[in-house]
């Protein structure tokens, strides 16, 4: 009842309330409002059929409700283990709205039931607006990866918003042996997520990218700090960048000496576990003076040290100067004055980390107002501490909140606390 009043349909709900009506009875527009809504929770139902496809053989009148009903047939999945009459009468159902399309291609998929699966989109491509690509193969990935992306560059498709391309495991190819994503420019390609899937970052050529969000488990098939400048040339209003794994290929370390211009970018998160190396490079070697977002995760002590070494060594001394929101996912809670002040606007922290005394000595001797000269406080708009969900400890988490959010208190009652 509460998620129809938020969507302005309790109106046709109060009528109904005080008799036991029969679903059936129900107004149309709310009937394919429930249906809707009960598509969105999960994709399979205990009984192995696709929920629309359920539903519809119920009665009649919810068969003629959910058949025209077009958005209920937006997202269609492609399986080996489903014949492809599905897709097909998903796809025709679904006109004239946009698709979401996710393929997931196992160690046993044929090359011919990959081009009966092309064949049959091609009618309906230029609907496509998600797609979502896992390879699963153990043996010819490679060449399903180049012939889906040259099916891409084949055909116009201008509803198409984004692309995922996952691997179960990390393909052979990467530099210029990758395949090569191109677009024509009819696209609004605007986001872009891979794991383990490397490209040629140098022929590739797509539309103005919003979000992109890179994985992968090898330093060697992750984009160098030169392919990640070539993409924000391609992309100037990237405003979410996401480097989860092994980052990028430090390689070519030498190359981040030149900052890599990302003036749009809004929220950048890191993945710290490919070590010491990295943490020295990753974040002078981006230029976001618009970042208001960022997040570090799984780093070693040896790798938080050097990360924490080096901002001392950084050249603008406000490297992240509107820099609002700073979460800490799995790493020591060590903070410095020097990396407190490259990021100087600082009003909130959302920490996933287990221990936090290191955080507590901090915020007590470095942020809140005490004996010392007010002015060689740091981050003096810190006004919050979250947490994330998980087996953290919530007292201490409470103190840090409580101890932030009162930073007008006098040093004598923070000592009794």
């Amino acid at each position: 009842m509460e998620l129809l009043q938020d969507n302005g349909l309790s109106h046709l709900c109060k009528p109904r309330m005080s008799m036991a009506q029969h679903v059936d009875d129900l107004p149309e527009e709310l009937m394919a409002h429930i249906f809707l809504m009960g598509a969105q929770p999960t994709e399979h139902v205990p009984s192995g059929l696709p929920y629309p496809v359920l539903v519809s053989h119920v009665s009649r009148r919810w068969r003629h409700l959910t058949t025209t009903l077009p958005a209920l047939w937006s997202d269609i999945p492609i399986r080996s283990s489903r014949p492809l009459h599905l897709p097909s009468l998903y796809l025709s159902r679904s006109s004239p709205c946009t698709f979401d399309l996710s393929i997931r291609i196992p160690s046993f998929f044929a090359y011919p039931q990959l081009r009966t699966a092309l064949d049959l989109i091609a009618p309906h491509i230029s609907r496509l607006r998600r797609l979502r690509v896992d390879l699963a193969l153990r043996f010819g990935a490679d060449s399903v990866l180049s012939e889906i992306l040259a099916y891409l560059g084949t055909y116009s498709t201008p509803s198409l918003e984004s692309l995922e391309l996952r691997a179960d495991t990390p393909l052979g190819q990467a530099g210029h042996k990758a395949p090569r994503l191109v677009t024509r420019s009819s696209s609004r390609l605007t986001s872009l997520m891979l794991s383990s899937v490397p490209l040629n970052w140098e022929l590739s050529l797509f539309g103005d990218l919003t979000s992109l969000a890179l994985t992968f488990e090898r330093a060697d098939g992750a984009p160098t700090f030169d392919e990640l400048r070539q993409i924000a040339r391609m992309s100037p209003l990237l405003a979410t960048l996401s480097l989860e794994g092994a980052g990028l290929d430090v390689q070519d370390a030498a190359s981040a000496v030149e900052p890599i211009e990302m003036r749009s970018l809004r929220s950048l998160s890191v993945c710290l576990k490919q070590g010491p190396k990295y943490a020295r490079v990753i974040l002078p070697a981006l230029s976001a003076p618009s970042l208001e977002r960022l997040k570090l995760s799984d780093a070693s002590r040896e790798t938080w040290e050097a990360l924490l070494e080096t901002a001392c060594t950084w050249k603008d001394a406000h490297l992240f100067p509107v820099l609002r929101t700073l979460s800490l996912h799995e790493t020591p809670t060590l903070l410095t004055r020097d990396l407190a002040r490259a990021m100087p606007a600082i009003e909130t922290l959302v920490i996933g980390c287990s221990e936090l005394a290191e955080l507590r000595e901090f915020i007590v001797h470095e942020v809140l107002p005490g004996a010392d000269v007010e002015e060689s406080k740091v981050w003096p708009r810190l006004q919050n501490v979250q947490y994330e969900d998980g087996p953290y400890d919530m007292d201490l988490i409470s103190v840090l909140h409580d101890m932030v959010g009162s930073r007008n208190r006098q040093s004598s009652s923070l000592a009794s606390d």
